[in-house]
């Protein structure tokens, strides 16, 4: 069975109209190597079914991981996290691991190869209902300067081009609405601007739909920790602003000074928030804020058009197809169909021992009147044709009744990958 659909709702998440809070854990691979990490490819379902359990255990309902492949399967994965109650935040854009603050944005603007590896990376996720959201970067705008490119806050506009663009081509897909979101650390003065940046002038459909903070403080109270100062700056934002990461960003090795010698503070924390069930109120909505004017620190023109790519035209992008599995999680064609085959319960075999005996009993009938129709033949004319066959029976074959758990499968309607795109100039 399929976990609900989240949506956003004002500053809040909903599922099945009911307040949705995120439990989350980042869950990321051995980020001590440069080879890049598909946490939820299907050859780590062996994996994730190890963890998938424990991570319920702990009271998690979401996980956030960091790059997914978009030629890679994630049907196992994705379906085994699905039977944990786990939803997944997923990010688009290409980085070795959490340790990695660039992008391929970071490193090439918003263009065409840039858009179809986040387009493909919509594609291969798009079909799974719990898919909460998708990330069009992490940590990208910072107070660092890229070398010939100059300081990373002039990629803010870039980012909300991706933001319209993924949300265009979701929209020519007919997908369903996916929340799409920014990842941001919070130790730096864009925080604020540049979720509002993100977030104003109106247009939803170039709008990010929340907001994810990075927060890594190693203090023990709201306080201390900038909770409260983080609250009041970000509150007013109109979306859902989630904490996506949240530790001690300390060098190795953390001592855990402030756990018990049996579990961490960390685990306890989660354990308590996952035992919460309170009856939250309907998030409410809030006005879109203002668009941050030009000063010293923030030097973007709100006025300004955005980004656009040469060539990229929704309109010749054709809609997916539903191509349902037997659990009913996905709904696009992007990624093979799995085996939908179920041992025959009893349902099934009521079905076929149905239609034996009423074959059965239908052959019997069938005898037994062409036997009084010969026998009425034969009184009346005697035995002049004593060699005569019995007239032929007709009825309904039975061949083409349906048995079972037999689904045919979905034929693929996905015509128009990333590297079709007008415009598009694929790679070898």
């Amino acid at each position: 069975m399929s976990l609900p659909v989240i949506s956003v709702a004002g500053n809040g998440l909903l599922s099945r109209g009911h307040r949705f809070q995120i439990k989350g854990v980042d869950y990321i691979g051995d980020a001590s190597g440069s080879t890049t990490i598909d946490v939820l490819a299907d050859s780590r379902a062996s994996q994730c079914a190890i963890d998938a359990p424990i991570l319920k255990a702990l009271g998690a309902n979401t996980i956030r991981v960091y790059y997914t492949d978009a030629t890679q399967g994630h049907d196992k994965c994705m379906q085994i996290f699905q039977d944990n109650g786990i939803y997944v935040i997923a990010n688009m854009a290409t980085q070795r691991a959490w340790t990695d603050v660039s992008s391929n944005i970071a490193n090439s603007p918003w263009q065409m190869d840039v858009f179809e590896q986040y387009a493909a990376v919509l594609d291969s996720m798009a079909g799974y209902s719990n898919l909460l959201g998708l990330l069009i970067g992490n940590n990208i705008i910072s107070s660092q300067t890229i070398t010939g490119q100059g300081p990373t806050v002039d990629l803010a506009p870039y980012l909300k081009a991706a933001a319209r663009d993924i949300k265009g081509y979701a929209a020519a897909r007919k997908y369903r609405a996916i929340p799409i979101g920014y990842a941001t650390d919070s130790e730096y003065t864009y925080i604020q601007t540049l979720g509002e940046y993100l977030v104003c002038g109106g247009k939803s459909d170039e709008a990010i739909d929340f907001y994810a903070v990075n927060e890594l403080g190693c203090n023990s109270s709201m306080s201390a920790s900038d909770y409260d100062v983080l609250t009041s700056r970000l509150g007013g934002l109109g979306v859902p602003v989630i904490i996506s990461e949240t530790s001690c960003n300390h060098h190795a090795p953390r001592l855990f000074e402030v756990s018990t010698q049996t579990t961490l503070a960390d685990y306890n924390s989660l354990k308590r928030w996952s035992a919460v069930t309170a009856n939250y109120p309907p998030p409410p909505t809030l006005p879109t804020p203002s668009c941050p004017s030009i000063n010293a620190y923030w030097p973007i023109n709100p006025s300004a058009a955005l980004p656009t790519i040469a060539g990229l035209d929704f309109a010749t992008i054709q809609a997916a197809h539903a191509a349902s599995t037997a659990d009913g999680t996905r709904t696009s064609t992007s990624i093979r169909p799995r085996s939908t085959y179920s041992p025959p319960h009893n349902t099934s075999r009521g079905t076929m021992a149905g239609i034996g005996i009423g074959a059965t009993s239908g052959v019997v009938l069938a005898f037994v009147g062409a036997f009084l129709f010969y026998r009425r033949q034969w009184k009346k004319k005697g035995r002049r044709h004593p060699s005569s066959s019995l007239p032929q029976t007709s009825g309904s074959s039975h061949q083409d009744a349906e048995l079972g758990h037999i689904t045919v499968p979905a034929k693929s309607s996905h015509t128009d990958l990333p590297s079709q795109l007008p415009g598009s100039n694929p790679k070898a």
